[in-house]
């Protein structure tokens, strides 16, 4: 793709970026991201933070505006023993954030904030989830991720959480055919965030779709607008039946 050349895959060099966060991999496997949404107790939150890691989640994205700072996230995230994801919005946040993450994420809003790119690129220390924008074209997610690149941070992993769509009832479509279109023109490992699709249904149709096209991981939310640990334990168990059966046909995920 023109103007796209550290983000982009090389035949002459067919490797793929595998992107290791504690004993998560993401890259050349499936993994599961949960994130917790919704107001909630610190014992609430440990609850549903191990519920999902019992049920396969290898990461965990935390919502840093209920725990009271990126510090006490960090004690959180271990009493819970998974690797924590933060989002951070501004450049001021990088540094702190980073000593509390393992994971960075630019949300759907800043995925062209360059100013924020650039620092996650030379500063951060720590992988960065880059999440696409909804009116985002995938050569302007991909040339976003060149920013991190090339300031000299090679753990960007693709996240897509949907695009915009002409229908009235849906703010946001899921964009399926990103999966297997930025796996033959990029090297980055790519999410799917299917947990705004709809309910547990939806999720589970568009999760396994996304599986079979080969897609790295999910991201799911649980918490009490969202989905509840039981529900996401059942689809934990389902996307990962999937996976068995998509490397069985030889459809691996690079």
């Amino acid at each position: 793709m023109e103007g796209i050349k550290l983000a982009a895959w090389d035949a002459s060099d067919p490797r793929k970026t595998v992107v290791e966060v504690g004993g998560a991999r993401i890259g050349g496997t499936f993994t599961l991201l949960a994130g917790l949404e919704g107001a909630g107790d610190e014992d609430s939150l440990l609850t549903a933070a191990r519920a999902v890691k019992d049920a396969g989640a290898g990461l965990l994205r935390w919502p840093a505006g209920e725990t009271g700072g990126f510090g006490r996230i960090r004690g959180l995230a271990a009493r819970a023993g998974l690797p924590v994801v933060i989002e951070v919005t501004d450049t001021k946040e990088v540094v702190p954030a980073a000593a509390a993450a393992d994971v960075l994420m630019v949300g759907a809003a800043n995925m062209q904030n360059f100013s924020l790119l650039k620092e996650l690129g030379r500063s951060a220390g720590k992988p960065v989830l880059l999440v696409r924008g909804w009116h985002s074209t995938l050569k302007e997610w991909l040339n976003s991720a060149e920013y991190v690149l090339f300031e000299g941070n090679p753990a960007v992993i693709l996240c897509d959480a949907g695009i915009r769509s002409f229908e009235s009832g849906a703010r946001v479509v899921l964009d399926l055919s990103a999966i297997p279109a930025v796996k033959d023109i990029s090297h980055l490992p790519i999410l799917l965030d299917v947990g705004r699709a709809g309910g547990p249904e939806e999720i589970e149709k568009l999760g396994l779709a996304a599986v079979a096209a080969g897609v790295d991981g999910l991201m799911l939310e649980v918490g009490p607008d969202a989905l509840s640990p039981a529900v996401f334990a059942g689809l934990a168990r389902k996307f990962a039946a999937m996976s068995r059966l998509v490397e069985g046909l030889g459809l691996d995920h690079d």
